[in-house]
């Protein structure tokens, strides 16, 4: 049975992790990885199976494969989190069939917005806005008890689907606002393309997966959060080397540990602190997996390429900025308002003491 392979990664380890050393399987040294936490991965989209069809002419096979592919999270031994830790972690479901099923992770950047990838609109079906929703507000998925219906999407203009996965990067837009509070809230997002973060250890989340016994099967429901970290570009570039000759700036390369079964969370969020340790940001996006046994890196859209697109997307086109426009007016009424009764007040002023001076003198002459 053929299996799915471009994947997500929400996951999480102790903290942030420690380091570990930077070695690849597949490359020039043996693969090592340290880190506590054991991550699976379901690809979204299969490179192995891309190589097969692309060598084979299948690519309409493919491309049925690609829009079937489930995306749900499946992190395996993680560790349990709170949602007040990752509040702008959201599920983001579709509804293909008649019910809603969860397809994607996704990040809060504002009341209105969530940020995902561009290939959860991946299906045999096709998905306008009508068929997301996004659900947030708790640690289990269960109790996912805020929900969101959408007023728009927007996926990237030159979002490449699915060779190569090239601005894997979409905005949703929500009918309603958000409300902040400890277990809602948005993630900051990195501003700096030129930062090299290669060697940051950086958290993913998402909820888990089972391996089918009665212990693993509370975890489905739980969110789970691991550790993975940043590395050096040629790393992904000698493992995707069939489809990616050079990693572009657009991109971030990961490095997390799977095993056999795999499961991902295509959109959720790379989140990294600044260096002083004080702010958390929205550095990347989950966007390409390899397969799910072997140790290799992920590739993850770099949110600071965006960020040009993400904000002028939101102004144009989002209810963001037509509430700035009817502020401004509202504004520029209650100025004109002001104006108006403070003139009246003015002119009252000016009227009263002269009628009391006639009258005063009226008053005397009698």
């Amino acid at each position: 049975m053929c299996r799915k392979l471009l994947d997500p990664i929400p996951t999480r380890g102790n903290g942030f992790g420690t380091k570990y050393e930077d070695n690849l399987k597949g490359t020039q040294n043996d693969a090592t990885f340290n880190f506590n936490t054991e991550i699976l991965i379901q690809p979204t989209v299969n490179i192995q199976m891309y190589r097969l069809f692309l060598f084979t002419g299948f690519v309409v096979f493919y491309m049925a494969v690609v829009s079937n592919a489930a995306t749900i999270v499946k992190i395996v031994n993680g560790n349990d989190a709170d949602i007040e830790e990752f509040p702008w972690q959201v599920s983001v479901q579709v509804n293909d069939n008649g019910y809603w099923e969860s397809h994607c992770g996704g990040v809060i950047i504002d009341k209105n917005w969530v940020l995902t990838a561009a290939h959860c609109t991946f299906s045999s079906v096709t998905r306008t806005r009508e068929r997301f929703r996004v659900l947030a507000g708790s640690s289990l998925y269960s109790q996912l008890n805020v929900t969101r219906y959408v007023k728009d999407i927007y996926v990237h203009k030159n979002f490449q689907k699915p060779e190569v996965l090239d601005n894997d990067i979409m905005l949703i837009e929500l009918k309603k606002p958000l409300i902040f509070g400890s277990t809602i809230n948005k993630i900051s997002l990195d501003g700096d393309i030129s930062k090299n973060r290669t060697g940051e250890l950086c958290k993913v989340s998402g909820w888990g997966n089972t391996n089918g016994t009665k212990d693993e099967l509370n975890k489905l429901d739980r969110l789970q959060e691991a550790s993975v970290q940043i590395i050096n570009p040629d790393s992904c570039i000698k493992v995707y080397q069939q489809v990616y000759s050079v990693l572009a700036n657009t991109k971030v390369c990961v490095q997390g540990e799977e095993k056999s079964s795999c499961g991902g969370d295509s959109g959720g969020g790379l989140i990294c602190r600044d260096v002083d340790g004080s702010t958390e940001k929205l550095v990347g996006l989950v966007s390409t997996g390899f397969g799910c046994d072997a140790k290799v890196p992920s590739i993850y859209s770099k949110v600071s390429a965006y960020l040009d697109w993400i904000t002028t997307t939101m102004d144009k086109k989002g209810k963001n900025g037509k509430n700035n426009t009817k502020d401004k007016k509202n504004n520029k009424n209650n100025r004109d308002n002001k104006n108006r009764k403070d003139n009246k007040d003015n002119k009252n002023d000016r009227d009263n003491p002269n009628r009391k001076d006639k009258k005063n003198k009226k008053n005397k002459n009698q």
